[in-house]
């Protein structure tokens, strides 16, 4: 969408469909935030958009509090400026499953373009560059003259604040980084390997408490060598942004697969549509356009996007073969990961941290039998720093490693009067970014600044031993006594399954301690804090049900201590959201 005057001017459109998502807590898409601060500016005249007929189908995950806000944002805006909506507005879901909300909508999209395309011809499409300067200069005289400038503001007219923005932005992306630490923070025996790793810069790096770095992976090797193995390739041919546009330069196909482009998500339908073109045996055949087809989507939900590696799809169905770098055309990028820092760049700015789960776990298939997902990038960087670990084996380890960063601003800040209260609930790795918090405050206190108190409410499975998912826990403890943090409540829910005696009843664990068990039994002073001092709530974590029922203890709290009815609590909660006094950076 920021390509809007170098690939085509929206005011002399006639018919565009816009997809779009919503990132992070409510942040415009990467490609789509210039655009999305032009086409939103008050100052458009009413009629600047009288030509256009559009759609939007929003991308979103209910996990999230700002749920479709961009693509709402994005449809008043284009209302104001009098273009004509010719189909609802579609709102696709990823907490439940993409595909069954956009493959109706994309049925119904067909339908709403037939009486445009019975109008006028489709024309032949032109290729995406940016176009030569008119020969008349800028700005076309006439009516036609006046849309055309109002399109150059995109380019020059978003004013010095945004310009200015762009600039900082820039400073903070491709970065070269060292990785100088790394070291686990639960037991050896804990389900889930958490690794804090410790990465340094040439100079300081303007980065914020609760900014996020972008993390590029690579594929692992021997998942390389195992995808070429399957068209029996050495993997030496060369490729380059004619095969892929992922593929920032020439090099050889192994390097592609390595770096640019994403081997281990599951294939999607077109995919599927694509790989049933070049089957030789007629079931392979049938039954991949069956689960490309919408009759298909329940089965293909279920057997295909079940964390399928698209190799694995390929073993499933032997005799599609496409030539291989036609294969790479539909291959989709391979991305980069956010990861929460969870240091201060006032300790150093020069440096920073970031805390991560080794993403390794179970996933039953049909026929019962169960396989292993291991995550991307978590597994990168865990075979990365082995040499900086205790967990290392000498003959895999490697001198110096550097990544390639970007720091990602996020709204998920500290809030701008730090003589408030403020209550962080942070199970897990949900911790990472409140560190941050935490230990630009204490570095505040040394010089002097007046902080308002502090409650940290912290949980995981086990308080110690070699289960133990406790991590930070030793600077947690250093942050209450030397005053930065006021109260610190932990919640070990296997450590209390264990007290409870009783184990379980009905299916159901007694005694069983999460975050939100206590928010409740603290609920007066929450509320305290909140109501008569002005404080702010942080909810950092996962958001399957944690972030539901941290949400619900919250309601609870407010409806009990301060006489509101649920409905008043909920409306409560919502104008702390809009006022940045109740912020939540939660993932699924």
């Amino acid at each position: 969408m920021d390509a809007m005057d170098k690939q085509f001017k929206i005011a002399e459109e006639k018919l565009v469909v816009f997809v779009v998502s919503t990132t992070g807590n409510g942040d415009y898409p990467e490609n789509a935030s210039r655009f999305m601060r032009w086409v939103r500016r008050k100052t458009h005249p009413t009629d600047m958009l009288t030509g256009l007929n559009y759609a939007i189908l929003g991308l979103g995950d209910t996990n999230y509090s700002k749920y479709q806000q961009v693509p709402r944002q994005l449809d008043a805006a284009l209302e104001h400026c009098g273009a004509k909506k010719f189909m609802k507005r579609g709102e696709a879901d990823d907490a439940v499953g993409l595909a069954q909300f956009v493959e109706p909508w994309k049925e119904e999209l067909w339908s709403a373009l037939e009486p445009f395309l019975r109008q006028q011809p489709l024309e032949q499409p032109q290729p995406l560059l940016a176009e030569e300067p008119s020969a008349q200069g800028k700005g076309d005289k006439g009516e036609e003259g006046r849309e055309t400038q109002q399109t150059q503001h995109l380019q020059e007219g978003e004013g010095e604040e945004a310009q200015e923005e762009d600039k900082k932005d820039s400073s903070l992306k491709d970065l070269t980084a060292i990785l100088t630490g790394a070291t686990y923070l639960t037991g050896i025996q804990a389900e889930k390997q958490v690794l804090h790793l410790e990465l340094s810069f040439p100079r300081p790096v303007p980065y914020k408490p609760g900014d996020s770095i972008s993390i590029k992976p690579e594929n692992d090797v021997a998942e390389v060598d195992a995808f070429l193995e399957l068209f029996n390739s050495t993997g030496t041919e060369q490729v380059s942004s004619e095969h892929n546009t992922a593929i920032v330069t020439p090099c050889s196909l192994r390097e592609a697969l390595t770096k640019y482009l994403d081997i281990m998500e599951s294939a999607r339908t077109h995919l599927l549509a694509y790989l049933s073109e070049h089957c030789t045996d007629a079931q392979d055949t049938q039954r991949l356009k069956h689960l490309s087809s919408s009759a298909g989507r329940f089965e293909y939900e279920t057997a295909v996007q079940k964390r399928t590696p698209l190799r694995e799809t390929l073993l499933a169905y032997p005799s599609a073969r496409p030539p291989l770098l036609r294969l790479v055309e539909h291959l989709s990028p391979l991305k980069s990961r956010l990861y929460s820092i969870s240091s201060s760049p006032l300790v150093d700015p020069s440096k920073l941290s970031i805390a991560f789960s080794v993403v390794d776990f179970p996933v039953r298939m049909a026929a019962g039998k169960t396989v292993r997902r291991k995550g991307v990038c978590t597994n990168w960087l865990q075979r990365l720093c082995k040499h900086l670990t205790d967990r290392c084996n000498a003959e895999t380890c490697i001198t110096a490693v550097s990544l390639l960063v970007s720091i990602e601003r996020s709204d998920f800040t500290l809030p701008q009067d730090l003589t408030r209260p403020m209550i962080l609930v942070g199970p897990g790795s949900g911790i990472a970014p409140f560190l941050s918090f935490l230990q630009h405050i204490r570095c505040l206190r040394s010089s002097g600044n007046q902080v308002g108190r502090i409650t940290v409410f912290f949980g995981c499975r086990r308080s110690e031993g070699l289960e133990s998912d406790y991590i930070y826990s030793d600077d947690l403890r250093n942050l209450v006594q030397d005053g930065t943090i006021h109260e610190l409540f932990t919640a070990f829910s296997q450590d209390a399954e264990d007290e409870a005696g009783a184990g379980m009843w009905r299916g159901v664990r007694l005694n069983v301690a999460y975050v939100q068990d206590y928010i409740l039994e603290k609920g007066a002073s929450i509320c305290e804090s909140i109501d008569a001092d002005g404080g702010s709530v942080f909810v950092c974590g996962d958001g399957k049900s944690m972030a539901h029922d941290v949400q619900d203890a919250l309601i609870s709290v407010l409806t009990k201590h301060s006489k509101r009815t649920r409905e008043e609590a909920v409306a409560y909660l919502s104008v702390l959201q809009e006022t940045g006094r109740y912020k939540r950076e939660i993932w699924s």
